[in-house]
């Protein structure tokens, strides 16, 4: 019996040091825009902690604090960090993938405050606009700016046309706009790439003719 408890005993002291709290921790900077170095307010910082093995496996981070810059381009997260941890901290858009920083609480990662500025570059507008003629049946279909995150197009059986949605993009550059289809029976795939340039402050129409 005694040694049933101190085994128990140990393994409560290893689940209770292994999330140990270093105590409380902030990280705070400026984004900023790139080429005119000019603030940027109302960009949307967020902050992820897992364990080190969770972030790099399919597993969700859990976000535990988000903020949205001032019209300075500043932010603040406040957290408790915890040993062992890995934190990483990002900045929306998510093709802003040269905006991130991550490290271990305890191992390499400082345990107090944290500066970490961002440059995003300046935003242009992407509006897609969807137009079907025919009424084949689309088993899927989706949209990709940038090499981001894809999004779903609802498509229906029959002829329409569609505002798909407006997008936030960089702009004063190329993007690449990429989407597929696959329908019909038997299954027929159209993949379409293309690279548009849209100024800073633009608006692009692109239009997806779907078949």
């Amino acid at each position: 019996m005694r040694k049933i408890f101190l085994v128990l005993l140990g393994c409560i002291f290893i689940a209770i040091t292994s999330c140990k709290k270093i105590g409380k921790s902030q990280i705070d900077g400026t984004v900023t825009e790139k080429g005119t170095g000019l603030p940027f307010p109302n960009i949307a910082v967020y902050l992820e902690s897992s364990t080190k093995s969770g972030m790099n496996s399919k597993t969700n981070p859990t976000i535990i604090d988000s903020s949205i810059t001032d019209a300075n381009g500043h932010y603040n997260l406040s957290f408790f960090m915890r040993l062992n941890y890995l934190y990483r901290v990002y900045c929306k858009p998510t093709y802003c993938v040269n905006n991130m920083y991550s490290g271990i609480a305890g191992n390499g990662l400082p345990t107090k405050n944290i500066t970490k500025d961002f440059v995003l570059p300046p935003f242009a507008y992407l509006k897609i606009n969807l137009h079907k003629t025919s009424s084949s049946i689309t088993d899927y279909a989706d949209f990709i700016v940038d090499y981001s995150n894809s999004i779903a197009l609802d498509v229906p059986n029959y002829p329409f046309d569609r505002l798909q949605g407006v997008y936030r993009v960089k702009g004063n550059d190329s993007i690449v706009v990429s989407w597929v289809q696959n329908y019909n029976t038997p299954s027929v795939y159209v993949n379409h790439s293309e690279k548009k340039y849209i100024a800073k402050g633009d608006t692009l129409t692109y239009l997806i003719n779907l078949n």
